[in-house]
């Protein structure tokens, strides 16, 4: 009967294996997914400073433009954010520098031209 007890516990041992294989397998992917969604934020929120500093150098280039347009598309960017960090959002805003307007140095250039 020993020998029978023990062709039970092998088959219980590779049963309780097999299980501990799928769960491993299901926490790899789990992990898999939290990166892919974590990558996803972070290109996300790299994409929103490049948006930030794209609309500052427009601002330098052509301080005329309406600034309220700009305000209106970085709150309602902040709106869609979803959880806390909206609030991160806004620190970043917060704690960016003043915008410091650059004189614009556009002069006509005058170049000769040949009459014919």
């Amino acid at each position: 009967m020993s020998l029978f007890s023990r062709i039970i516990s092998i088959s219980d041992v590779q049963t309780r294996l097999h299980q501990l294989d799928v769960q491993i397998n299901d926490y790899k992917n789990r992990v898999k997914e939290m990166k892919k969604s974590d990558n996803t934020e972070v290109q996300r929120l790299t994409a929103l400073e490049q948006l930030d500093d794209l609309q500052v150098r427009l601002l330098r280039i052509a301080p005329e433009r309406d600034r309220a347009s700009s305000d209106a598309t970085s709150l309602s960017r902040s709106g869609d954010d979803v959880g806390g960090s909206a609030g991160s959002a806004e620190k970043s805003v917060q704690g960016k520098t003043p915008i410091n307007y650059e004189p614009s140095s556009l002069n006509v250039q005058e170049t000769p031209v040949l009459a014919q």
